[in-house]
């Protein structure tokens, strides 16, 4: 992509609200011309881009240079974007600065250094070059947002079982890949404008769902997914003893000695456990949005 010819002047830093919602910082126009970003980096890591910016430079006294680096969702986007992971080395491959960061601000020597980026699947590498007497200031267009997934049962009160979360890009130069995972209900998943599957399992059981979704740049999609299933509560067995839970297609169960309580879908069921030297089998159904108990009777 070409180089912006729109310049910054920013010396306040943001941070995002994702309660509220993403918004990113747009740059005044104030033109200095004399650096640029160098296109003719060598072969790019995998799932590495170039991305659009804004660039900005100032005059400064010899050892005070500064390199300051940020990102904003979207081309006209008015605010910093959250937290960006940053790796800038020398062309040498020496180490100048790994961590995280919403407005970064080096003060190194003149030269060139390979600055890398992340932003959740959003990864980004360019050369900046740093003149004597000047301080450069590259802002990012990440074209990004976030995803917020809350996972629940149909009954609303198991909402805190154990799950897990899977993102897969549908379609791009990721088609197919897993690029996010979560295994917290209501975590904020950073991610680049797109489309994306969804996969939400419950740790225990058999509730999974998929889901669709579109992540537009500058915004947070909250994706609240009621997950067709009910708690199936399963009692203590002495004698270190374990449950088999098998339905109708032959799928089978072993579940864990300190799990009492089981998501599982719709269906007919059958539990097996030992109790000392009696062997308990008992066949149960399970209604979406029902809670059932168990007993050992």
């Amino acid at each position: 992509m070409g180089v912006s010819t729109r310049l910054a002047r920013h010396r306040h830093q943001a941070s995002i609200a994702f309660a509220v919602g993403l918004v990113a910082l747009s740059f005044s126009a104030n033109v200095v011309w004399g650096l640029a970003i160098q296109r003719d980096l060598p072969a790019p890591k995998p799932n590495s881009n170039h991305l659009p910016f804004t660039l900005s430079t100032a005059n400064v006294v010899s050892g005070a240079e500064t390199l300051e680096l940020s990102g904003r969702f979207t081309e006209n986007a008015t605010n910093y974007s959250d937290s960006i992971d940053w790796t800038v080395k020398s062309t040498t491959g020496e180490v100048v600065y790994s961590g995280a960061s919403v407005v970064l601000t080096l003060p190194v020597p003149p030269g060139s250094y390979v600055v890398s980026g992340h932003y959740g699947n959003v990864a980004f590498e360019d050369v900046v070059s740093l003149a004597p007497n000047r301080s450069v200031a590259v802002n990012f267009v990440l074209n990004a947002g976030a995803l917020r997934v809350a996972p629940h049962l149909t009954d609303q009160a198991v909402a805190a079982q154990p799950c897990t979360t899977a993102v897969f890009a549908v379609g791009g130069n990721a088609q197919g890949q897993q690029v996010a995972t979560s295994l917290r209900p209501g975590e904020i998943l950073k991610l680049s404008a797109g489309h994306y599957r969804v996969e939400t399992t419950f740790v225990r059981g058999n509730v999974k769902a998929t889901t669709l979704v579109e992540v537009k740049a500058g915004t947070m999609r909250s994706l609240n997914i009621a997950l067709h299933g009910s708690l199936v509560r399963l009692p203590t067995l002495a004698q270190g003893g374990t449950w088999q839970i098998s339905n109708g297609a032959g799928e089978t169960l072993t579940i864990a000695e300190d799990v009492t309580e089981l998501p599982l879908t719709a269906g007919t069921y059958q539990a097996e456990a030992k109790q000392g030297a009696r062997l308990i089998a008992k066949s149960f159904v399970v209604q979406d949005g029902v809670n059932l108990q168990l007993s050992l009777d």
